[in-house]
Formats: structure tokens, sequence, C-alpha cells
């Protein structure tokens, strides 16, 4: 058995005689949870300017504090939010404890709720007082009384990491029927966060760098899994570069986000390959809000020889199995459709799944699951697909640049 040292001996003394004299240090300080938890609720909500409330608080010397109940809201013209989190847990850092000091380090909320809402009926201003866009609050509104006389410790928040666990974001159109875009099992983490005062939501008052996984992701009737994604947000604004598993298969590419207009614009970039479909596809998008008219984009769709996939779509047209040529399929996206036109390859898709496809003189129409396919009335080999990109001067061996076509009020 290996014997200490007289010096390792002393050394393992000093840091025993700190860890009982800090130990001891922080029993006695004397804190009331509930007024601690409402002076954090209240610089918070100065710093955002929202108004966060809380329902019930706990602090532990070492663990942090915990508010539970947490809720805000807020409406504007044409809009609303709304935020609930059951638990918060303010976790801050030892060693001030010992100067009597609390500070405020990292956060972590569990199971957040937000809901936004957009495109709701503008209230007429002429009977009543106009309604202003809400500002920080004044210290005499804030909730809660200060810290009593007798409470020792100051406090400071100095964020380096903002954690969500679990949370579930809701994006509706008011004058739209269905469930919007919503998303499920959000985990997120931000580091070094900077809050700006006065902003219009929290949204656009944090600035910062992380990354997310989320677990589901319903856009209408369209559902995707699993995505991960490396983000930063500033001024209402995310891009985030990652992945995500569609229904057909597994994309990556990037997104920019603008909440700072009504409805929120969004541009998308992604390639992937997915089932039943014979190739690589490039596509860049635009558009605003959650109206599938409102996307407009273009892209390829780089097809190798092969053989057809065993899918409904060559099912109903008895080529499974068949060899087919390699073809460069450029995409059109307008009005709800996916236009496409190639040497063997040609037709439309709307976004309901409803499909009018040229395949090698033959066509196919129904829905991508249900396909049925039949010759050409009048027996032509080729369909044209309306407003098709030309194909003259396009190569063969390089893919063409891509463009957006940005709604004219992008």
């Amino acid at each position: 058995m290996t014997r200490l040292r007289p010096p390792t001996k002393a050394a393992l003394g000093a840091v025993l005689s700190l860890v009982v004299l800090g130990y001891g240090a922080v029993r006695s300080i004397d804190v009331d949870d509930a007024a601690m938890g409402r002076s954090v609720l209240r610089e918070a909500s100065a710093s955002a300017g929202i108004r966060l409330q809380g329902s019930q608080f706990d602090f532990n010397l070492f663990r942090g504090l915990r508010i539970e109940g947490v809720e805000a809201g807020a409406s504007f013209p044409s809009m609303r939010y709304d935020l609930a989190i059951p638990g918060v847990l303010f976790e801050h850092r030892l060693t001030p404890l010992l100067r009597r000091q609390v500070a405020i380090a990292r956060v972590v909320a569990k199971n957040p709720l937000v809901t936004l809402v957009y495109g709701l009926p503008i209230e007429s201003e002429a009977p009543g007082p106009r309604r202003e866009r809400p500002s920080r609050p004044p210290a005499a509104e804030a909730p809660g009384p200060e810290l009593s006389p007798n409470v020792s410790p100051t406090f400071s928040i100095t964020l380096s990491e903002l954690v969500i666990r679990g949370g579930t974001i809701s994006v509706r159109d008011a004058g739209r029927q269905g469930n919007g875009v919503t998303v499920i099992g959000l985990d997120l983490t931000l580091t070094d966060p900077q809050v700006a005062t006065g902003a219009l939501t929290l949204l656009h008052a944090i600035t910062a760098s992380g990354v997310l996984d989320l677990r589901e992701l319903h856009v209408g009737d369209t559902e995707a899994r699993d995505a991960s994604a490396t983000l930063s947000m500033a001024g209402g604004r995310i891009d985030l570069e990652g992945q995500v598993l569609l229904e057909l298969g597994v994309a990556t590419g990037s997104v920019h986000l603008d909440f700072n207009t009504l409805p929120f614009r969004h541009r998308f970039s992604i390639q992937g390959r997915f089932a039943g479909v014979p190739g690589v596809v490039s596509l860049d998008m635009a558009g605003m809000g959650l109206d599938p008219k409102n996307l407009r984009g273009d892209g390829r769709l780089a097809i190798p020889e092969g053989r057809f996939d065993d899918t409904p779509l060559w099912e109903a047209l008895g080529l499974v199995g068949e060899d087919h040529d390699a073809d460069e399929v450029s995409i059109t996206i307008r009005d709800g459709q996916i236009l496409l036109d190639g040497s063997w390859l040609r037709g439309s898709v709307d976004f309901d799944g409803a499909l009018e496809l040229q395949v090698r003189g033959q066509s196919v129409s129904g829905t991508w699951d249900e396909p049925v396919g039949h010759l050409s009335p009048d027996g032509s080999s080729r369909i044209e697909a309306p407003q098709s990109a030309p194909r003259e001067g396009r190569r063969e061996t390089a893919p063409p640049s891509l463009s957006i076509e940005a709604p004219t009020n992008w």
C-alpha cells in the first residue's frame, strides 16, 4: 500500500478544511425562497420586456432556485403568444456564495409549451384606446416584493447556458384550418445567450448559438421525426443546419426563419434520397406563413442509371425490376404544386399528394401511395408539364445553379 507523503497529507487537509468552511458559510446564508424567486423573475421580465409569473419557489444552496408554474403571454395586433413552463431551475455558481452572492449561470426549463397564433382579426381602434406594444415593465409594476431586508445575499444573472428539455411549440394561422406547425420533444441548448431589453417577444430578445434535437415535427398533415441541427438566433431570426427524417427519407440542409413579419418568412435548402424516388433531390425554396401556395422554389432530381424499385408508383406502371436510363429532372415549385420536367419523367405532384406523371410513355395518376397507371389517351410518349423549364443547353455532367423565386413582397 502506498502511503501519503506529508505534503500530500497537508494538501488534502487544506482542501477538506476549505470544504468544511465553505459548507458552514453557505449554510449560514438565510434566503427567503419566494422573495428570491420573485426578484429573479422581475429581473428576467425587465431584461426581456415580458411579464413572467411563477406560483411556487424553492431555493437550495447547492442545486439552485426552482420556480414552478412559470407563465407569460402577450397580445399584439393580429398575433398572440403564450408561454407555460411547469418547472424552471436557475443554477448558480458555488464560489460566489462564499461572498454571500447568488450568481445565476445556467437555466434549465423542462417541458415548456409555447403557443403562437397569428392572423387574428385586428380590433378597431375607434371605440377604445389604442393598444400599444408592451414595453419594459416599470419597477413599480414588477411582480412581487424586493428581497426582505434580513436576507443578506445579493444576486445577479449572467447566463452561460440556457437549456430546454422536452419542449413543445405550436404555430398556427388563425385564418386557416388545421394544426399548423407543431414541434414535440424539443431539446435545445443555447450557449452564452444575450437577452436584449424591450424586445417584441422573448424570441426576438435572445441572441445565441447552440444545438437542438426534436422528436417530432408536424407541418399540417406532414410528419418529420428525429431532427438534429446546429442553430444561431438573433433579432427574431433563426438559422439551422442539420438533418431530419421525413416520411420518404432523410434530408439534410439549412433553414432560415424570420419572425419579424406576419406571416413569418422562411427559406429552405435541402438535399436527400427519398423512398420511391430514383435519385438525389436538391431543392431551394422560400415562402411566407403556413400556406403552401406561398411556397416558391426550384431544383433538380439527378437520376443515375439503374432499376425501378418495388414501390407503389412503379408497380402501378409494371416497371418494377426494369432498367432505366439516367435522367436530369428540373423541379419547379409554385401554387402548391411540384412540377417535374425530364427526359422520361415529367408531370406534377400536389402538396396534398395527388400526382399526374408521365413515365416512359405511360401516364400515372392518383396519389403517391395509391397511383393508377395507364397509357396516355393519345398514345403519346411525352406529356408537357405546364411552364416547365427549358431543356436546351442543360449540362449533363454538372448540376445547374440553383435559385429561389421568392414572393414579390419578400
